[in-house]
């Protein structure tokens, strides 16, 4: 059993929509939403559940999220993605198995499709409410060790402004130093990284165990099964894709123009920490931009 697949996740959440936002109330403390919302399609309505959503709703949920696995294996628009709205802003969560390139390039995909939902609901840009996107990443996305990455637009000259309307991009690495999070979230964490020996018999928080008990449901469910396999596959051809366009992008920029002084000071501290972490090689090299044989000069002597 697996709960930290991203497709077990979003199944989980959509089963139980009461377990969801019980989930996003302890991610975000700070917001209390009444429903979470499902993104299927581009040009189709979220469908969206509550604490009191019944069988027939959930049901319906569960169909349209296989629909969309089905159809991501030939096209990049499907969705799969889960969000929670309230008065403030809307937030999107994604589980992530791998590390992944274009992380920001990403949350700005997430963060335009949920605003032209807002818009195509009739809401000004004046009355927009703030996008985030949170990510959960079970490999480390920058090399730098933490569990909490917060990130979000700023005025390169003026970093003291507050530019109200930018998304917030909220990056949590399971296997992190979560000493600057709370409690709760740090147990999260722990389950997520390695669900399968967690002792949940010494968890704290109930939370993790009606996730336990949720994935374990899911996993007997035939039509979960299947979906997890489309989606495995489907992430299996999305990595190859990106890591080929990585290579492809750092010989044809990074080697044979350079990096900048600048960047490749920040590479090479980045490609130092993730030798520190026993990172493989290639996983470095797409990752930094650097050549094979300048992260090799890196690698300690004894």
């Amino acid at each position: 059993m697996d709960i930290t697949n991203a497709v077990v996740f979003a199944c989980t959440m959509i089963r139980n929509p009461k377990l969801a936002l019980r989930f996003i109330r302890q991610l975000h403390p700070d917001r209390d939403p009444k429903s979470v919302k499902i993104l299927v399609g581009r040009d189709d309505d979220p469908i969206e559940l509550t604490e009191n959503s019944n069988t027939e709703e959930i049901d319906k949920a569960l169909v349209e999220a296989e629909k969309t696995l089905i159809s991501s294996a030939a096209s990049r628009g499907a969705r799969l993605d889960l969000y929670f709205e309230d008065d403030v802003v809307v937030i999107a969560i994604e589980m992530q198995r791998e590390t992944e390139p274009f992380i920001i390039s990403r949350s700005i995909f997430i963060s335009a499709i949920l605003t032209a939902y807002l818009t195509n609901r009739g809401a000004n840009f004046e009355d927009m409410k703030q996008i985030r996107v949170t990510f959960i990443y079970l490999h480390d996305p920058f090399g730098f060790g933490d569990c909490y990455n917060p990130m979000e637009f700023r005025l390169l000259k003026h970093l003291e402004y507050d530019v109200k309307e930018s998304p917030r991009i909220d990056i949590y690495y399971a296997g992190g130093n979560s000493s600057d999070t709370g409690e709760n979230i740090q147990e999260l964490m722990e389950y997520f990284q390695s669900p399968d020996t967690y002792d949940i018999s010494k968890a704290r928080n109930d939370l993790i165990r009606e996730l336990q008990i949720a994935a374990v449901e899911v996993m007997k469910d035939g039509r979960v099964q299947k979906m997890i396999t489309l989606a495995r596959l489907y992430d299996m051809s999305m990595q190859s894709k990106w890591r080929q366009e990585g290579r492809q992008e750092g010989r044809q920029e990074g080697r044979q123009e350079g990096l900048a002084e600048g960047e490749k000071k920040k590479a090479t501290e980045t490609a130092q920490k993730m030798i520190a972490r026993n990172k493989p090689i290639d996983e470095i090299e797409d990752f930094t931009g650097l050549s094979r044989g300048e992260i090799l000069k890196l690698l300690p002597t004894n």
